[in-house]
């Protein structure tokens, strides 16, 4: 049984709702239209979330965020000098 990864978009065929559907495991080129009464009401629920821009709270509640990685100034001295063109130039020097 193919199960829908993600509705893609929408469209109106003879008066009912045809959603454009992601199969998991297939690649976006085996994407099909299926009619709404052949999906999971809850894909269709997440695409219609998505298009309204409320993705953040479905997302949240199903993939847990990564913790957000330390601000550049945690791991970098302030103080610290980069000495690029030295070291360039004895890179260089070594596949001459």
């Amino acid at each position: 049984q193919m199960l829908p990864e993600r509705v893609i978009s929408r469209r109106d065929a003879n008066g009912f709702a045809e959603y454009l559907v992601k199969w998991q495991q297939l690649p976006y080129a085996e994407c099909s239209w299926e009619a709404a009464a052949d999906l999971p009401a809850e894909a269709i629920t997440r695409y219609e979330a998505r298009e309204g821009g409320e993705t953040a709270e479905l997302d949240a509640a199903v993939v847990p965020k990564e913790p957000a990685a330390p601000p550049p100034t945690a791991w970098v001295k302030k103080d610290m000098e980069l000495e690029v063109a030295p070291l360039a130039a004895e890179l260089a020097g070594s596949w001459v």
